[in-house]
């Protein structure tokens, strides 16, 4: 499990991220969503009416670094995170 809570000076955001899998590296994939995340969402300039988009946009791009994580380390397979964020 993984979380996030932060400013950078204009929004806040905050992320905790429950890591699946168990043995198959759920610590791995909520760190991952959460650096992505965080990463994604605290430096793009976006108007409020962006940030449903945004926010959506940067879970799918983690979604797909983790997935893509799996293919490449077979003792990955499997692993997956829910999360739950506020910007």
């Amino acid at each position: 499990d993984n979380f996030f809570a932060g400013t950078n000076g204009t929004r806040g955001l905050f992320v905790v991220a429950d890591g699946m899998g168990g043995h198959a590296a759920g610590e791995v994939a909520s760190e991952m969503c959460v650096r992505i995340l965080q990463r994604e969402l605290l430096q793009a300039e976006f108007s409020p009416s962006d940030a449903m988009s945004l926010l959506a946009d940067a879970l799918r791009r983690a979604n797909r670094a983790i997935f893509e994580r799996t293919q490449v380390e077979v003792d990955k397979q499997g692993m997956g995170t829910t999360a739950s964020v506020l910007l």
